[in-house]
């Protein structure tokens, strides 16, 4: 499926007003209106990015191969992979989207956790309970939400809606 035409479907699904089916608020309409092939062309991509970037190692404020850090490789993700233009920042990716909850996310979803006292964490959900992200000890990695660590700080899901 060529780039743009991803694009436009996944805008298309994320802009569909409320009203154009009857949601609970617990559920979502853009999964509703995105195909199984799309969202498995979603998750095929980010595989593909992850194979890409496996390992590059983490640096603060990084935003290449020699090093990068968690809200860039999301900022990049997103320019590269999906022709989105998003925030570099973690703090500006929290006011991007609408919160959506642990149990319902969705591939593309931004997933942030609480680290510290003051430091937060991005990464991007792919499927399965996996998140990819640049991970301060390992670089660029897929990880389980389940893992005792990343289960203890999740913090807050947001679902573009650009």
């Amino acid at each position: 499926m060529p780039r743009l035409h991803l694009h436009l479907l996944i805008l298309a699904a994320l802009l569909c007003p409320a009203g154009c089916a009857s949601v609970s608020s617990e559920s979502d309409a853009a999964s509703r209106h995105t195909s199984s092939d799309e969202k498995g062309y979603v998750v095929q991509t980010l595989y593909r990015h992850y194979e890409n970037w496996k390992g590059v190692r983490y640096q603060e404020g990084g935003l290449g191969r020699d090093g990068i850090d968690c809200s860039g490789f999301v900022h990049l993700t997103f320019r590269n992979q999906f022709d989105l233009d998003l925030p570099r920042t973690t703090e500006a990716l929290l006011g991007v989207g609408r919160k959506v909850t642990r149990n319902h996310l969705e591939p593309l979803d931004l997933v942030f956790f609480k680290t510290g006292l003051k430091k937060r964490h991005v990464g991007i959900y792919v499927n399965e309970g996996l998140f990819l992200h640049a991970s301060t000890s390992q670089g660029v990695i897929l990880s389980d939400l389940s893992n005792e660590y990343w289960h203890d700080k999740f913090w807050t899901a947001r679902r573009l809606n650009l």
